[in-house]
């Protein structure tokens, strides 16, 4: 029989800063396009978004400046006290980086409940919530 998975989920506030990053400063390590991202793209006005692949510390100081004011919003996850996802839950009005509809669809899927990779529970593989 199957253990079942107690997940906790927790709405970010910068007492949570350091799980936020402890979760982001792994979560893509295998997608290297997203790895530095921490998931500031849409809260950032289009002409302040720096793409390039050595803009992760920039990005990543960004987001701590913006949770340590509450200015970003979202759902941690945890799973025994440890961050294992994240969901960017905020008005749709916030996200400053919305350029057209097309947009929005792939926020859709993209904001999902994603769990990092715990190979003793998941086998190295990452989940969705779908999954669960």
């Amino acid at each position: 029989m199957a253990k079942s998975l107690q997940i906790a989920v927790r709405e970010l506030k910068p007492e949570l800063l350091s799980d936020y990053l402890s979760f982001f400063d792994k979560a893509f390590s295998d997608f290297p396009d997203w790895a530095g991202c921490y998931c500031g793209f849409y809260d950032t006005p289009d002409s302040d978004w720096d793409a390039t692949p050595n803009a992760g510390p920039e990005h990543r100081a960004a987001r701590s400046e913006r949770i340590t004011h509450g200015k970003a919003h979202g759902l941690l996850a945890y799973i025994d006290e440890k961050p294992v996802g994240w969901c960017n839950a905020q008005p749709r009005a916030s996200f400053v980086n919305m350029r057209s509809g097309r947009d929005w669809e792939l926020l859709k899927h993209i904001r999902r409940l994603t769990l990092k990779q715990d190979s003793e529970r998941f086998h190295g593989r990452k989940r969705t919530t779908r999954d669960l």
